[in-house]
């Protein structure tokens, strides 16, 4: 992980695939993708971190390549890994912190919601765990490997139900810094 402005901590790497073993943020280790928000939320709470707010977000990605993408699926975490075919090296999208792949790779999940809602009724969108009321829209940030000016630290989508899934939707882990007084 690194130490965000002196506030929180971002893990440096999406998360990925084999965190029992791996834990959330490692090199060259397959994407978590295609999942939830509910499931990656809930990924990310088994090892005390949670999605990024935000405004966590614009500070985590800040100094990325801005208003551009990778130009196609990363498969993997890590610099250019997998870049066959990309237009645009990895190395472009890491932030001022040292976080990799941080927008203009994948989109990922983020802890707020907002935006518009359905109609007033019921929906059975948590994975078989009860059901959501009118619920508003969850946010995506930093723009996916196609999105291309559209992608950048304060990119964000908020038109999309926690139970959306997506291969250019993804995951990083945020926790907060302890600070002694």
């Amino acid at each position: 992980m690194t130490l965000v402005n002196n506030h929180f901590w971002s893990d440096i790497y999406l998360l990925n695939n084999g965190a029992s073993s791996n834990g959330t943020s490692k090199n060259n280790a397959t994407i978590w993708d295609n999942k939830s928000w509910w499931d990656t939320a809930e990924e990310l709470g088994k090892y005390g971190k949670r999605l990024p707010r935000y405004r966590e977000f614009a500070d985590l990605a800040f100094g990325t390549t801005e208003a551009n993408s990778r130009g196609n699926d990363p498969v993997t975490t890590g610099l250019g890994t997998t870049n066959s075919g990309s237009s645009n090296a990895d190395n472009k999208f890491t932030s001022k912190w040292g976080v990799i792949q941080s927008s203009g790779v994948l989109r990922i999940w983020g802890d707020e919601f907002g935006g518009g809602n359905a109609g007033a009724s019921w929906t059975a969108n948590t994975g078989g765990r009860g059901s959501t009321f009118q619920q508003e829209n969850t946010v995506l940030l930093g723009g996916g490997w196609t999105d291309s000016g559209n992608s950048g630290s304060r990119s964000s989508n908020w038109a999309n139900s926690p139970a959306t899934l997506g291969a250019s939707i993804g995951g990083r882990g945020v926790c907060d810094h302890l600070k002694l007084v």
